[in-house]
């Protein structure tokens, strides 16, 4: 999927809690397709890995932060 110019995120930042599965996960790869960078938010630093390495194969910029 391109993404249109008039709806460019490029060089923001996206935080989507909950996002090492389910809804979340499902939500954090949105912004991205558009240029986000997105903040991967959650209690499980496995599932967070493993929700990174996804959004990663797809092309898109994601880094995460464990929620203690």
């Amino acid at each position: 999927m391109s993404a249109d110019p008039l709806f460019s995120l490029a060089g923001r930042r996206a935080p989507v809690t909950g996002a090492s599965r389910g809804i979340g996960q499902t939500l954090a790869r949105g912004p991205g397709r558009y240029g986000t960078k997105i903040v991967l938010n959650g209690h499980n630093p496995e599932r967070l890995a493993a929700a990174r390495a996804g959004l990663e194969q797809e092309g898109q910029d994601a880094v995460t932060a464990h929620l203690t």
